[in-house]
């Protein structure tokens, strides 16, 4: 089994997991995307110079922004992680945080990745690394 990357600590990767293995693992954008649906959330495909995706919330209504540009195997991922924030913290939900890889990393978006990976197929997480090692 291929190991996420990132460290979050056992209690808390322990908690997250927890929460991820509540649902089926997700083989491609698709089954993403419904996911996303059964939660009520609206996926929109956007431009983003450098972001990679976002989540907002007004009262009942659940909006995810992606990217457009990325791969398959990143819109994917990112459509988790953001899912991953809906469900992990909806204490924080109205607080606008918008970070990526490489602005800003705290504990709520080690989090989401891991929920994240935690809901990738077995094909899906060695394409993620392949195309992580090549970037």
């Amino acid at each position: 089994m291929l190991q996420f990357p990132l460290y979050l600590g056992s209690y808390l990767s322990s908690l997250v997991e927890a929460k991820a293995n509540q649902f089926s693992k997700v083989r491609n954008e698709n089954e993403a995307m419904l996911l996303a649906g059964e939660f009520g959330i609206t996926i929109y495909y956007l431009n983003f110079c450098s972001l990679k995706g976002l989540l907002l919330q007004d009262n009942d209504k659940v909006i995810v922004g992606i990217n457009k540009e990325l791969p398959e195997v990143l819109r994917v991922k990112s459509i988790l992680h953001e899912i991953g924030h809906y469900i992990l913290h909806d204490d924080n939900r109205f607080k606008p945080v918008f970070a990526d890889w490489h602005t800003m990393f705290n504990r709520e978006e080690r989090e989401a990745d891991y929920f994240a990976w935690c809901l990738m197929s077995e094909r899906l997480k060695e394409e993620y690394l392949e195309y992580s090692l090549i970037k």
